[in-house]
């Protein structure tokens, strides 16, 4: 597999496609559901706080993809040694 810095249109255009029909999905399945509406949008300090204890598990794709991608290991050793560090 070659990597390639250049943009690559098709690729692009699907995902985002991709994320707006999700967005759409997530959209009718609250309207048609019910839920409820946050009453206010959190601070800063709020979603810096709500972010610390979720960043190992949001960092994990990326080690373990540029882990995988650097040559540092294989990803049968990804499997084996990653999971007890992210829980």
């Amino acid at each position: 597999m070659i990597l390639s810095c250049e943009p690559q249109r098709g690729k692009r255009t699907t995902a985002l496609l991709c994320v707006a029909m999700l967005m759409i999905a997530v959209w009718i399945a609250a309207v048609r559901h019910s839920y409820p509406r946050s009453e206010r949008w959190p601070t800063l300090g709020e979603l810096v706080k709500s972010f610390i204890p979720a960043a190992p598990a949001l960092a994990t794709p990326f080690l373990l993809v540029g882990g995988m991608l650097s040559g540092s290991f294989t990803p049968t050793e990804a499997s084996t040694s990653w999971p007890p560090v992210a829980s």
